[in-house]
């Protein structure tokens, strides 16, 4: 089984920096930015699944029930939500990572 990295674990106080030696403090740091690369990861593949609806929802719209092109429209703006808040949580965890 592979250990995942988790924040959690590798989470930090600033005290911890007056703690350790430059080598322990060195690898708690490593921890911390290998952990919060890792919660990119779930964020990235929401955007690259709701990426995914955009087509289905233009296909719904050109070819589908007239009567649904409103409903295609909401998946587009539902889509699109989910793209931006899974982008912005990949900028703030990426933010984390350039301390």
């Amino acid at each position: 089984m592979t250990k995942t990295p988790r924040l959690s674990t590798a989470s930090w106080r600033p005290s911890d920096y007056l703690k350790g030696t430059d080598e322990e403090k060195a690898a708690r740091t490593a921890a911390i930015q290998e952990a919060t690369l890792f919660a990119t990861e779930v964020p990235l593949h929401t955007m690259q699944a709701a990426f995914k609806v955009f087509e289905l929802c233009r296909a719904m719209a050109e070819e589908g029930n007239p009567n649904s092109v409103s409903d295609a429209g909401v998946g587009v703006l539902a889509a699109r939500a989910a793209v931006l808040g899974a982008g912005l949580n990949v900028k703030n965890q990426r933010r984390r990572t350039e301390r």
